[in-house]
């Protein structure tokens, strides 16, 4: 029964790692989100205005993968 209870506990706090391992990380110049969370992405228009736009990234490791053409990572994230 004791067993049961340690493996209970380290499953519990295995979770709340995983959860908390999921935040933003910096990968190379861009600022990358697990499991496809959406995050900001940002570029100057042609009046000098910054437009924003709301996409797709996992980078995970995978350095090959870049944001979509002419667009940065925000300086500041933003969820929906």
């Amino acid at each position: 029964m004791l067993k049961l209870s340690l493996f209970g506990i380290a499953l519990i706090l295995f979770l709340v790692g995983e959860t908390w391992s999921q935040r933003n990380y910096e990968c190379g110049k861009r600022i990358c989100v697990r499991n496809y969370r959406p995050f900001c992405g940002e570029r100057e228009d042609a009046d000098g205005r910054i437009e924003e736009k709301m996409f797709f990234n996992r980078c995970d490791f995978d350095l090959s993968q870049d944001c979509d053409e002419g667009w940065v990572p925000c300086k500041t994230k933003k969820y929906v």
